[in-house]
């Protein structure tokens, strides 16, 4: 009988490890795996808000996919990548698949690619490009109105 007992008792202890390991599998799954995802914009920024894990794919012009990765030391990780979309720049089209990670305040409802100093990555540095050329051909295009209002301004003062 005691033969008896000793097999009950480890079988009963095999199966108490099984469901500590599905457990334990269950957990690492939906703490590390695992995002809800989020149909509308309203949706996303409560989650980001909280900085809950979440997926949500944004529609318009630009298809952007974001990945609320999780908190640590008071910021939130978002990852952004862009999917898609109606590019009117050729440069624009070549970012697509590129994606940066943002480092948010907790408690913040700004998108992330609306604030891209908080980024970092291929996707940030795409844009950026963008935004300098931009720039460089708005200057080189009126030169002349920009040096005649410094120009003025700096009379104005003097004068």
């Amino acid at each position: 009988m005691d033969k008896k007992r000793k097999d009950f008792l480890n079988k009963i202890g095999i199966w108490i490890l099984v469901v500590i390991f599905i457990a334990l599998v269950a957990f690492m799954f939906l703490r590390y795996v695992y995002y809800s995802n989020c149909g509308d914009l309203s949706c996303f920024q409560k989650n980001l808000q909280n900085c809950e894990r979440t997926k949500y794919l944004s529609e318009g012009k630009t298809i952007y996919k974001y990945y609320i990765i999780g908190k640590r030391d008071g910021i939130c990780k978002v990852n952004v990548a862009l999917l898609g979309g109606e590019f009117e720049e050729a440069d624009l089209a070549s970012l697509q698949g590129k994606n940066m990670d943002c480092y948010l305040p907790l408690n913040s409802a700004v998108m992330p690619d609306q604030d891209i100093s908080k980024c970092h990555g291929l996707l940030k540095e795409g844009l950026q490009d963008i935004m300098i050329k931009k720039l460089n051909f708005y200057i080189a295009e009126n030169v002349g109105r920009i040096n005649y209002q410094i120009y003025q301004s700096l009379t104005n003062k003097t004068a």
